[in-house]
């Protein structure tokens, strides 16, 4: 029986050369499988504990010790666009009120220092908003939203309202939103 040293150059013309190679790459996969699935497992773990894992925290929130905590000033203001959205006649008509207020979307600094945010809200940052599930509670990871431990700034009721509305307003190709008068 010999040892072989990894180190060493492998002579892989022969068989046993060969079978050697295949173990040794073998064996690299299966522990860089390994790892990965330990990171998940990981991130997982954290997010069922109610820790944030992504970047800056939504409007609404920030952040103490990785946990999502209410900025007050900002969840108020997160409140007033979903009701706001629900007695405005359109999403223009809200993004203009918005606007007009000089509500801004969430600001914050990169590691770097440099100033990332703080815009006027357009229409796809307003429907990011009012899709934001974070905003019951809950966070997403594992493919799927889970309720987490951080305070939720809307109530179910009010989520399902606007989320009804938004359905009903809803452009939809080929389909009529109104009776047809003929």
């Amino acid at each position: 029986m010999a040892l072989v040293s990894v180190t060493q150059s492998i002579d892989t013309s022969g068989p046993q050369g060969r079978l050697t190679l295949n173990l040794l790459t073998s064996f690299a996969q299966f522990e860089r499988e390994i790892a990965g699935e330990r990171g998940r497992e990981k991130r997982a773990a954290s997010h069922r504990q109610g820790m944030w894992q992504g970047g800056a925290p939504p409007l609404g929130y920030g952040l103490a010790q990785q946990r999502l905590v209410v900025e007050p000033v900002e969840a108020k203001t997160v409140r007033n666009i979903f009701e706001r959205f629900l007695q405005q006649p359109s999403v223009t008509a809200l993004i203009q009120e918005l606007s007009e207020q000089g509500v801004k979307t969430k600001a914050w600094h990169t590691k770097a220092g440099l100033l990332r945010g703080g815009r006027t809200f357009d229409k796809n940052v307003l429907y990011k908003l009012l899709n934001n599930r974070i905003y019951l509670g809950e966070l997403f990871y594992d493919d799927a939203w889970h309720a987490s431990s951080h305070q939720p700034l809307i109530e179910q009721a009010l989520w399902e309202e606007v989320h009804d509305l938004m359905a009903s307003r809803a452009r939809r190709t080929g389909v009529l939103n109104r009776e047809s008068t003929e």
